[in-house]
């Protein structure tokens, strides 16, 4: 269901997405379970709407936005808060990242912000990013019919969020608990950066 590739930059051309692919597919423990066609990943160079592609599972590819996790970028959503003029890219991919592992309750005390608000911007972000990298065209294809529509791929997008982020409480007695994604409390630790920093 999600398109982008693990590896940095997006392929421009097939030759160079059978190489990232390849890179993907020879990482020891590289998980092949998710495939994508050609035409999600790069819709402009693609013309095999059936061939297959090795890429991640839903569930990692969901735990990797916490990459873009970092004092600067946390610097960046603190900012976008305080204003109160929300500016989606970054400030929305950052939110998602910091929300998904991590409480309302926990966002909110580190945004300074109505949980309410936590809320809000999550489903917003959640949407955004839906539309952006998630949703795939239908199309006319051979594969068309068999391609969920786009209101069951919103539905299957907002399932995988919800399962990613109930992992971090279950068990627990719904405490949030931080997990091998969370990265050693990443989060936490931008958070803490970024206030050195102003």
């Amino acid at each position: 269901m999600l398109s982008w590739p693990s590896l940095s930059g997006w392929p421009t051309s097939p030759e160079e997405l059978a190489r990232k692919n390849a890179a993907h597919v020879a990482i020891p423990g590289a998980n092949p379970y998710y495939i994508d066609t050609r035409e999600n990943v790069y819709a402009d160079v693609a013309e095999d709407q059936e061939t297959n592609v090795a890429g991640e599972n839903p569930l990692v590819q969901v735990a990797n936005f916490i990459q873009l996790v970092d004092s600067r970028s946390v610097a960046l959503l603190l900012g976008v808060v305080r204003a109160g003029t929300w500016s989606h890219g970054l400030a929305d991919d950052v939110f998602f990242a910091v929300t998904l592992h991590l409480s309302e309750e926990r966002v909110a005390k580190l945004l300074e912000c109505r949980i309410g608000i936590v809320r809000l911007r999550f489903a917003q972000a959640q949407m955004a990013i839906f539309k952006e990298h998630v949703r795939v065209s239908v199309g006319t294809g051979p594969r068309a019919k068999t391609r969920p529509g786009t209101s069951k791929q919103g539905n299957m997008w907002k399932d995988i969020v919800q399962t990613f982020r109930e992992m971090h409480a279950m068990g627990n007695g719904g405490e949030w608990k931080l997990l091998p994604c969370c990265e050693g409390g990443r989060i936490e630790k931008a958070f803490a950066e970024a206030a050195d920093d102003n």
